[in-house]
């Protein structure tokens, strides 16, 4: 099943977007609290993006029988992705919580 042309296109526009962000915070300085928000509002919208489309397609394509099954394989993936997150995240501690 082909994502439709519209998931194709919002996909190209965050692309984009990640892009001109990249290339805008080496040219001009831009505030360090406007480039975090953009990046949560990029990252959020491609979770939503990302989420939806494995949802739908683990649902629509699993046998009747089979749907819980396929549902857990996929909500598992994704708590084994938020568990690495997290490995990450605690690696790069320092001791009094900041980052390094």
């Amino acid at each position: 099943m082909r994502p439709s042309i519209a998931r194709q296109l919002l996909a190209d526009l965050v692309l984009t977007l990640v892009d001109l962000v990249s290339i805008s915070s080496d040219l001009v300085s831009i505030s360090s609290r406007f480039r975090q928000l953009v990046a949560y509002f990029v990252l959020t919208l491609s979770e939503v993006l990302v989420s939806v489309t494995g949802l739908e397609f683990s649902y629509t394509q699993a046998p009747p029988a089979m749907k819980s099954m396929v549902m857990a394989f996929y909500l598992s993936a994704v708590a084994a992705g938020n568990l690495v997150t997290v490995a990450i995240n605690a690696s790069i501690l320092n001791a009094d919580g900041s980052s390094r």
